[in-house]
């Protein structure tokens, strides 16, 4: 007696191939995307681009009054050029507040005898950041900001992100007029100096 031939489901086997594709493909899209979904960025408002002097103090004002930015003319060819902010949340929170206590820990652990003027002031620089980010006075952007320093800010950036072309950095714009530690960092004996 003959055995019955089995039959192939065929159906069942283009449609599990299908959905591999289907998710192989999905999967490599989503390889330039976020592993989370940041939400919309802040509102976009003009900032004039024009004077030097006070730009980056102007910039990181809207970034900290919740606003995104646009500069008129100082892009490429005197296209305008967009600064899209965000709030710090979640598992970028998370993430600064660990590597902040890190490199904090990292750099008191320096014995005093062996510190040197750079370990002092990013020692300040970093409790700064650290008090600004627990006051939620702080922003993430998608690219380095335009922001430039001086005698009274000092703008403390971390990479918190970067994959597939896609990057999320955090800044801090530290005042050092509100935080006199920063500035005296500078020029502190390494063996003494203690942020305060």
């Amino acid at each position: 007696m003959e055995a019955k031939r089995r039959r192939v489901p065929w159906f069942g086997a283009i449609l599990v191939v299908l959905l591999v594709s289907y998710t192989i493909a999905r999967l490599r899209g989503a390889a330039d995307s976020l592993p989370y979904d940041p939400g919309d960025p802040y509102p976009v408002v003009d900032v004039d681009a024009t004077d030097d002097a006070q730009r980056s103090q102007r910039i990181a004002a809207t970034l900290l009054d919740r606003k995104s930015v646009r500069l008129r003319g100082a892009g490429e060819d005197g296209a305008d050029l967009t600064v899209s902010a965000w709030p710090l949340r979640g598992i970028e929170y998370e993430r600064a507040l660990r590597v902040l206590g890190e490199l904090r820990d990292e750099l008191a652990a320096i014995p005093r005898d062996n510190r040197t003027p750079s370990d002092s002031s990013k020692l300040a620089q970093v409790a700064a950041a650290q008090t600004l980010v627990e006051q939620d006075r702080v922003f993430v952007l998608e690219q380095p900001a335009p922001l430039t320093g001086g005698d009274r800010w000092h703008y403390w950036d971390l990479r918190l992100f970067e994959k597939g072309g896609r990057r999320r950095f955090l800044y801090a714009p530290i005042d050092k007029d509100e935080f006199p530690f920063v500035r005296r960092a500078e020029t502190a004996d390494p063996a003494t100096f203690e942020p305060r």
